[in-house]
Formats: C-alpha cells, structure tokens, sequence
C-alpha cells in the first residue's frame, strides 16, 4: 500500500518563453536570446551577437540546456553549436564551431532571472583571404564564459 509521504507530486512545469541580454559564449558583449523550455529540465536557446571587434559581424548559436531542478533557480549543463561572418578591412571569414557550458541561473518569481556560466567553446580552422593577406583563424579549443539577463512570460 502506498501512503501519500510516498506519492510522486505532479510537476508544476509550463511551457515558458523568454528573451533576454547575453554576453559571451566566444562570441562577444552585445547578444540577445530566446528561449523556449517545452519540458521539464530542458530548454532550447537561440543567441545572436554582434562581433564588436570587426567592421562588421555577427555570430548565430543554438544550444540545448538541461536544467537539474525544474522549478526555481538552478544549476544547468548546455551544449550548442555556433556559425560566425565577420569582416574586417578588405578581408571577409566565416566559421563554425561549437561549446559547452556548466553554470546556474538564478531565477526569481518575477520571471526576471540570471545566468552564470563558463566552458569552451571551439571554432574550426578557417583560412580568411583578402586582396592583401591570408590569415588563419579558430582551430583551438578557448575558455569560455556567459553572462545572461534574461525575463521568462
């Protein structure tokens, strides 16, 4: 006989969507996210950032994030993939790569939450051309750090 000190709570867990600032993951200090969590202890996260170090620029990143708790402030482990174009002067690259991240998002009842975290992330060997040189860039794993200003509805 199962008494109800035994019984399994049903989750609490709606689907949640939210935007937010972010800055890092390799990529730079002007970002921002979507973020959409379907299930409970996982969600999906969309970063675009603007490469403030070119003429122009600008990286794409979508990662997958599992949560340990669903509710509530929480440590997280994400892995996501990354495509970046930037140009500088005359010359003009592009690359892919990938990251990982552990880290913990406070979250509070507001919606309001932030994110903490660090890993590596890793671009691809890429050969940049211009009228003047040939450079190389990516090839090696980077420290990584995230910082996210985030508000879920």
């Amino acid at each position: 006989m199962c008494t109800s000190a035994h019984a399994e709570a049903p989750s609490k867990h709606k689907p949640t969507f939210g935007v937010g600032y972010k800055v890092g993951n390799g990529v730079g200090s002007i970002g921002a996210d979507i973020i959409v969590s379907p299930i409970p202890h996982l969600s999906f996260e969309l970063q675009a950032s603007w490469l403030s170090d070119f003429d122009s620029g600008y990286a794409v990143l979508p990662s997958v994030v599992a949560s340990l708790w669903d509710q509530g402030s929480t440590p997280y482990i994400k892995a996501g993939a990354l495509y970046l174009s930037a140009t500088l002067d005359d010359a003009t690259g592009t690359g892919t790569g990938g990251f990982a991240n552990i880290g913990y998002e406070w979250k509070l009842q507001s919606g309001l939450g932030i994110q903490l975290g660090g890993g590596v992330s890793y671009i691809q060997d890429r050969t940049v051309v211009s009228d003047n040189q040939i450079a190389s860039i990516g090839g090696k794993v980077n420290p990584n750090l995230e910082l996210g200003l985030r508000y879920r509805f």
